[in-house]
């Protein structure tokens, strides 16, 4: 179904307290539109809109750019504040059924009705007891969402920081072991080391005793021949 213009709403009628908007002859039931102003009757205009922007019937879209008009109409007539309205009246009225028929069996023709309705929502200002206790309200909601802000900032940054010492003392700790394995592989480099020149001085002396016993074998085969001749 699509959206009826407001051109048929009459905007400039005068109600009995406060202001308030009508629309006529809208193709719905009233049947279907009443249960929707009975959820919206009597709460604040803040409320009255988030009940019927989750509301899922058709006359609920419809309700709603009424009670917008409406709320126009008391802040530009009537010089009130949005905030401070609810919705004091609202109804339904039954327009003109449009009569159409049906030919159905043995001759025979069905009724087709086709209803129109009125819907009309009043908008009002909130008492004084009512406005102060919505101002307390308001506030506390404030102050409580402005808590909630400091405290999830204050947690991000301790978070934050608390990664970037971590992170630093991981690295401190790791140059630290970095420099200590290098330190023991530098002396386990020295003791290789000086057991190299053992094993090389060990292995001179043994080559020098290897010739000396080279040379006293030559001596001892050479001293025969000498004296036989």
């Amino acid at each position: 179904m699509t959206y009826r213009d407001f051109t048929n709403s009459d905007d400039s009628a005068t109600f009995a307290s406060g202001s308030g908007a009508t629309l006529h002859h809208y193709r719905m039931s009233a049947f279907k539109v009443r249960p929707v102003l009975d959820l919206i009757r009597g709460k604040e205009v803040s409320k009255a809109k988030d009940l019927l922007h989750y509301c899922d019937r058709e006359a609920a879209r419809v309700i709603s750019r009424v009670l917008n008009s409406a709320i126009s109409n008391a802040e530009n007539n009537d010089n009130l504040n949005a905030d401070e309205l609810y919705v004091s009246e609202c109804f339904c009225d039954e327009a003109a059924t449009l009569k159409r028929w049906r030919p159905r069996a043995r001759g025979r023709a069905g009724r087709i009705r086709k209803r129109a309705s009125h819907i009309t929502v009043v908008v009002d200002r909130l008492d004084d007891e009512k406005l102060k206790l919505l101002h307390a309200a308001q506030q506390a909601a404030t102050s409580r969402s402005l808590r909630a802000r400091r405290v999830a900032a204050t947690k991000k940054t301790e978070a934050e920081a608390s990664f970037h010492g971590s992170s630093g003392s991981d690295l401190a700790s790791d140059k630290k072991v970095v420099t200590t394995e290098t330190n023991e592989g530098a002396i386990r480099l020295g003791e290789d080391e000086e057991v190299l020149e053992d094993v090389t001085k060990e292995t001179d002396e043994g080559t020098t005793e290897t010739d000396e016993g080279t040379e006293a074998a030559k001596e001892s085969k050479e001293e025969p021949h000498g004296s036989k001749g």
